[in-house]
């Protein structure tokens, strides 16, 4: 017993010890941000300003200073991968203890909520996470619900072509927190603000087409109208949200947004449950602040909303908001600074990058208006370069060419002749794009020179040409099976794909001698013509045996249904329809066997 006791002793005179060096290596700014316990505290933190070391430190830090349990700190982050490398750096700070502090991701704080209150979310126990092939099957069910006079209703082309778009909607529109109502009232706004607009001002008289006049100076309502009219599309779309949920709770599914606004309606309806929460936690810490979305945002907002003056601290760089709806997450940042009016911190050392660097990504940086420091004059963002890289004088080069097919070939070049004389300098070059499909034709052509590459992307594969003609056949032969002739709309393209050998002369010979009965009122099916020999014999096809061959294995598949597995049916597929032989034949065969 006595051993435990000075054991215990030494284990946290060892890691108070630890907590008082990292302390020592912080900066005067990064202090300020740690000593800062009481109260709401919003860091500004630049990439390499050792943002992830304040968090660690900071617990640590209310740890020692403040009579509270590790249990009573949360600490929300963006990613699975940051919740880890919080942990494993909060375990070298404060040692075990580390393990008893709540560090979750949005989604996985709210799985919590939902796991030690099953009486209270029981109803949704039963369900089950949506896949992605459940997922294409909910969305294509909601175009089928879209009445003929709807304007997202299609009669030509892909006809679940909005499929993509309706789901992107959805997403976001469960992202923050949003009904309807609150999009089409926020798109009135935005158009009503769009419409004091100088554009709308005609600069000198004239008429359209359709006997529209004005003068100069005149508002161009005409123009303006078409403006609005671009709208429509996504008026009409939002009212088909409750259709997604129903057609959701058809099959007991949901998705991870799901799960936050569960217990962000929970919240708002049971105070008492609102109240557990805020007991228990007596300190938030949020990282990526500038990535929360509005459900996420409410959430945060809720925990809080117990104390005037809550224990709360964010972390986050407006910088980094630059995509598409950067705008609603500064104003996340904008909000919480006027709702709490927080001690602010900006960390402006950069422990990463020299200043050369620096100063050309603040060049650009300064291009976007919408940033922290254009919107309050008492702060600046001037960062400057510490640590062991800040004496390299090495200075980016930056190169300008008048089209992207030069670019690509300088980089093919200049990567060949790196594989050639330095060969182990590859390991050490990086080439950083925004979107894959901005380098497929680099990429291509650095495999058919051999230079090794080494690509990590997260892709659609559904979206994949090789995927979706899978898919194509999958939907044939379901079709085909329900009901003879179903999927008959789908052969002339599944018989093109490359994985058989049919001729494309003896497929448009097929189509003109379906067409030709169909004419003289002696209709026939694809699927019948394709499996007649002697039909097919008097078409005189360059290849008949090969159209044969592949009606042959269409028709194993159809019967193979009631028997085997979707999983066997998908390998017989792959294996007997020549798919696997026609990747192996490609260059990019590794890449496809992955996908």
């Amino acid at each position: 017993m006595q051993g435990d006791l000075f054991g215990g002793f030494r284990l946290k005179e060892k890691y108070d010890r630890i907590f008082n060096e990292a302390y020592s290596t912080l900066n005067e700014r990064q202090k300020q941000a740690v000593d800062r316990i009481e109260g709401p505290v919003m860091v500004n933190a630049g990439p390499g300003t050792g943002k992830t070391q304040i968090l660690a430190v900071r617990i640590g830090k209310i740890l020692q200073d403040q009579d509270v349990a590790p249990h009573n700190i949360l600490c929300l982050t963006y990613t699975d991968s940051a919740t880890i490398s919080m942990r494993n750096r909060l375990v070298e700070i404060v040692g075990p203890v580390a393990h008893k502090i709540h560090i979750h991701t949005f989604h996985g704080f709210c799985n919590q909520v939902i796991q030690e209150n099953l009486d209270i979310f029981g109803g949704y126990k039963q369900l089950e996470s949506i896949s992605d092939l459940e997922s294409v099957d909910v969305y294509r069910s909601i175009v089928d619900s879209i009445p003929d006079d709807n304007i997202l209703k299609r009669y030509k082309g892909d006809k679940y072509f909005e499929t993509k778009r309706l789901k992107h909607l959805f997403d976001l529109m469960k992202k923050e927190n949003l009904e309807p109502d609150d999009v089409i009232q926020r798109l009135d706004k935005y158009l009503e603000e769009e419409k004091e607009d100088d554009q709308w001002i005609a600069k000198r008289g004239g008429s359209t087409k359709a006997g529209f006049k004005y003068k100069k100076g005149d508002f161009r309502s005409d123009k303006f109208e078409d403006f609005c009219k671009g709208f429509d599309n996504l008026r009409a779309a939002v009212e088909f949200f409750p259709v997604l949920r129903e057609e959701m709770d058809k099959i007991e599914r949901y998705d991870y947004n799901d799960m936050i606004l569960w217990v962000l309606d929970a919240f708002k309806k049971d105070e008492e449950l609102l109240a557990r929460y805020q007991e228990r936690y007596l300190y938030f810490l949020v990282d990526e602040f500038q990535d929360t979305n509005g459900s996420q945002n409410d959430l945060l907002s809720l925990l809080i909303s117990y104390w005037e003056q809550p224990n709360v601290f964010v972390v986050g760089d407006d910088d980094q908001a630059i995509y598409k709806f950067q705008g609603a997450n500064l104003n996340n940042i904008i909000d919480f600074k006027t709702k709490y009016d927080p001690f602010i911190v900006v960390l402006n050392e950069n422990y990463r990058s020299n200043q050369h660097i620096l100063d050309d990504a603040k060049g650009i940086i300064e291009f976007n208006t919408e940033r922290l420091v254009n919107k309050d004059d008492t702060l600046e963002k001037e960062l400057i370069a510490r640590g062991k890289n800040s004496a390299n004088v090495n200075k980016p080069r930056v190169l300008v060419f008048d089209k992207v097919s030069s670019e690509y070939a300088y980089l093919a070049k200049t990567l060949s002749e790196i594989h050639k004389t330095n060969p182990e300098h590859l390991q050490e070059t990086a080439v950083i794009y925004r979107k894959h499909s901005q380098v497929e034709d680099l990429v291509n052509v650095l495999e058919k020179k051999n230079v090794p590459i080494n690509i990590r992307r997260r892709v659609d594969i559904l979206d994949h040409p090789l995927i979706r003609n899978l898919c194509n056949i999958l939907w044939y032969l379901s079709d085909e099976y329900k009901r003879f002739g179903q999927g008959q709309h789908r052969l002339f393209e599944i018989l093109h794909y490359n994985y058989w050998d049919v001729d494309s002369v003896d497929i448009g010979k097929i189509a003109m001698a379906c067409q030709k009965r169909d004419e003289e009122d002696n209709y026939i099916e694809w699927r019948t013509m394709i499996s007649d020999a002697a039909g097919l014999e008097q078409l005189n096809l360059r290849m008949p045996d090969e159209v044969l061959k592949a009606s042959s294995h269409l028709e194993k598949w159809i019967k193979e249904i009631p028997e085997i597995t979707i999983q066997n049916l998908f390998e017989n597929v792959i294996n007997e329809g020549g798919v696997l032989r026609y990747i192996m034949n490609q260059n990019n065969r590794s890449w496809l066997l992955q996908v």
